[in-house]
């Protein structure tokens, strides 16, 4: 069979003919191919990377006040767009999406602070039970410039710090019987690695609860001033069943 270029790759006879060096750069080519290919987690819920315009890379999602970008271009996280959202309202904007339910999901996203209008709580996650009851809500104090879970009574807030205009890793986890209590858990760092323990990490302890998440909720819900303005942007979302390692 001769070596023709248009089937080279189509039958595996062409390989008698070819000299070492031509096999090896065509593994090589198979090689990147493969790895352009993304490699799907059974594991992965779902990933939105807003990278659709208009709109979000997933349907499913509603929207709930003004002020929110799902295609903003001014402070891109990762790929060509990232979500944004405002508070300059009472709005207190968010988006939300329905998950099947689920006792002890995980979550990681990208984010970044771009502005502080009055320094306070201010929640940004809520996991909510299908008929939307509270149950793990997560955010940042930007008095302290920490982050902080709360589930049931139980509270926490990283000793580590973060600041305006630099973007952070963040994996939030939610358990609603870890065996003994119900749990919720936020790490983040600058280079990807996550924590597992230390000043850039929290864990919230409570009573076991009985329901599943079934909702979440991404968006701005201050503590005390409601007109607060501060300036979220997101990206990269992803929610699993399992634990989500280093640089997903």
């Amino acid at each position: 069979m001769p070596c023709d270029p248009n089937t080279l790759l189509e039958s595996a006879k062409c390989f008698a003919c070819l000299t070492e060096e031509q096999r090896a750069l065509i593994t090589l080519y198979l090689l990147c191919q493969l790895a352009d290919e993304e490699v799907v987690d059974p594991n992965v819920l779902f990933i939105e990377r807003f990278e659709a315009n208009p709109g979000y890379d997933l349907t499913g999602w509603t929207e709930s006040g003004s002020d929110l970008d799902p295609n903003y271009t001014g402070v891109v996280l990762q790929g060509l767009q990232s979500f944004r959202v405002t508070n300059p309202t009472l709005a207190q904007p968010y988006i939300l999406r329905t998950l099947a339910p689920i006792a002890n999901p995980f979550f990681y996203f990208q984010f970044e602070l771009l502005a502080i209008a009055t320094p306070q709580f201010t929640a940004f996650l809520f996991l909510t039970s299908a008929a939307d009851g509270f149950l793990g809500v997560f955010g940042i104090d930007t008095t302290a410039m920490q982050f902080w879970v709360q589930v049931g009574a139980g509270f926490a807030q990283t000793v580590g710090t973060f600041a305006l205009g630099v973007k952070y890793h963040v994996w939030i986890e939610y358990n609603k019987n870890n065996g003994v209590n119900r749990l919720g858990s936020i790490a983040f760092s600058t280079d990807g690695i996550r924590p597992v323990a230390g000043n850039n990490y929290a864990e919230a302890l409570a009573a076991v609860h009985a329901d599943d998440v079934g909702m979440l909720r991404f968006g701005i819900t201050p503590g005390s001033d409601l007109t607060d303005v501060d300036d979220h942007v997101l990206d990269y979302l992803i929610a699993s069943s399992a634990q989500i390692g280093d640089n997903p």
